[in-house]
């Protein structure tokens, strides 16, 4: 049976990946609570799903940094 690098290994753009899109996630559900009001557009829309779109990216890296390493890439 081949050996896995340790979970560890993925972790230091594991957590800012969460973070980002956590932060994404609480920034546009603000936005909708607030009933799309206009002084919240620039919290929810100009932030949040920047912030989302960072991060899904660093999650993609994650992954990919994973197989490379597994061999599967």
């Amino acid at each position: 049976m081949p050996s896995f690098p340790a979970p560890s290994d993925t972790a230091p753009l594991l957590r800012p990946a969460i973070g980002c899109t956590l932060i994404g996630l609480l920034c546009v559900t603000f936005y909708l609570w607030q009933g799309f009001g206009v002084w919240s557009f620039g919290i929810g829309i100009l932030v949040g799903i920047p912030m989302l779109v960072v991060g899904m990216g660093l999650y993609v890296v994650v992954v990919v940094r994973d197989l490379r390493r597994r061999d599967i890439l």
